[in-house]
């Protein structure tokens, strides 16, 4: 019995639908691929996986790979570049003491988690840190803080930064964020450090116990107030009642340091039966003081012979903060911006003078804290310092490092403004490991 031979059609049909399944599933190949390339670039490399910063130039907010050093003669610890000095003598910060340090375990560098959706719907604003390409090298990543936008013409001038020729301003959530630590008391690791702060007269109430300032005294109301007065450290020759830019992270690097006038003070009160605590700023002949009323429940602002009375003192105060930066007085209460005032930008050869006033009852100072604003400086190339400025296009970003006598940035011809398509998304640090 022959066997019937199969039509043509039939076979054709057969291979048609054959070809369309493969193109199917070269398709959903391809796209599986594209998908999983497209997840590395936008997810896994920054937003699951977190990136390692291996650089100083945005230390000490986000270090790259270091040394924690603790010093011998006061116990303090520190974190210090990589790249220490050739002779391995180190300073330390907090009592000026210089020994010889043997290098010991390299610690990796902080890590942060890049948010890419960011860098995709154009949502960066000024001081916010971002990551970049590096322009010189396509496959290096960068990490900076933003301080102009698109369109904007910038400049630096006495360490800060002005655009289309305004001093910019920062509110004090971005001061907190940005600021570097000067001097926090009480620091229960470290001894025999002579304290910043001294009282202007030791028997009128104040004294110090395990780093912690307190003030006791029975008197009346109308009795003057005892002041608590912040004096950094003279070491090295400089004058006392100074803060400069110096960074403790910057070892193996010798220049000239500048004197910093944008201050902010946190203080943590403890209050027992105190009526009233007293901050004073002054700069030149200018004079500002913030009174805290307990009785009364008010805070009473006052400048050159003004007086801002505000009804909203808390009833449990956690936290102060008063700095002056940026042309303008800034008061926080309990970590909420309260009040806020313009004032007249001074640069000199001193900085600020912080002081802190008491006239009765019994006060703590649970935490005694001084910071500084970053301090710009100008490119190296130029000679004067107020002769830089640079206009951007509508595609170009201006970025800095916070660390920025380290930092290779836009103030580097060899880079220059970063073009928009550069730009990767927002950054912020995960908890730093102890």
């Amino acid at each position: 019995m022959a066997h019937a031979a199969s039509h043509p059609e039939e076979s054709a049909g057969r291979q048609q639908r054959f070809s369309i399944a493969h193109r199917w599933a070269f398709l959903a190949v391809c796209l599986l691929l594209v998908s999983g390339w497209a997840c590395s670039r936008l997810v896994v490399r920054g937003l699951v996986f977190p990136i390692r910063v291996v650089e100083g130039s945005m230390a000490p907010n986000l270090c790259g790979d270091h040394y924690q050093i603790h010093c011998p003669q006061c116990g303090s610890f520190f974190r210090v570049d990589a790249l220490l000095p050739h002779d391995f003598i180190l300073t330390c910060p907090q009592c000026g003491h210089r020994f010889e340090y043997e290098p010991g375990t390299r610690i990796p560098g902080d890590r942060v988690i890049l948010n890419r959706w960011d860098g995709l719907t154009a949502n960066i604003q000024r001081w916010d840190l971002v990551a970049a390409t590096d322009p010189l090298h396509a496959r290096r990543l960068v990490v900076k803080r933003v301080v102009a936008l698109p369109g904007e013409r910038v400049s630096i001038e006495h360490g800060n930064v002005l655009i289309n020729g305004k001093l910019v301003r920062k509110s004090l959530p971005q001061l907190r964020a940005m600021a570097i630590l000067v001097s926090d008391e009480p620091a229960p690791q470290k001894r025999s450090i002579p304290s910043s702060w001294l009282p202007l007269k030791p028997e009128k109430g104040w004294s110090q116990q395990h780093g912690i300032w307190s003030y006791s005294r029975n008197t009346a109301v109308t009795a003057a107030y005892s002041w608590l007065v912040f004096s950094p450290r003279e070491r090295l020759g400089r004058q006392p009642t100074a803060v400069f830019d110096d960074y403790p992270y910057n070892q193996s690097t010798s220049r000239q340091l500048q004197v910093v006038n944008d201050l902010l003070l946190t203080v943590e009160p403890e209050t027992e039966n105190c009526d009233e605590l007293k901050f004073r700023l002054q700069q030149s002949d200018q004079v500002w003081e913030v009174v805290l009323d307990f009785d009364r429940r008010e805070i009473q602002w006052v400048s050159q012979n003004e007086t801002l009375i505000s009804p909203r003192l808390p009833s449990q105060i956690s936290m102060v903060e008063l700095a002056i930066c940026d042309g303008q007085l800034l008061l926080g209460i309990n970590g909420k911006p309260v009040l806020m005032e313009a004032a007249v930008a001074i640069w000199g050869v001193r900085s600020p003078v912080i002081s802190i006033g008491a006239r009765s009852g019994n006060l703590k100072l649970k935490r005694l804290s001084v910071a500084r604003d970053v301090f710009y400086l100008p490119p190296r190339r130029t000679l004067l310092e107020n002769d830089f400025s640079w206009q951007l296009s509508k595609e170009e970003f201006f970025l800095l490092g916070d660390n920025c006598p380290i930092s290779i940035d836009s103030r580097d011809p060899r880079y220059g403004p970063f073009d928009k398509s550069h730009l990767l998304g927002t950054v912020r640090r995960l908890q730093r490991a102890r």
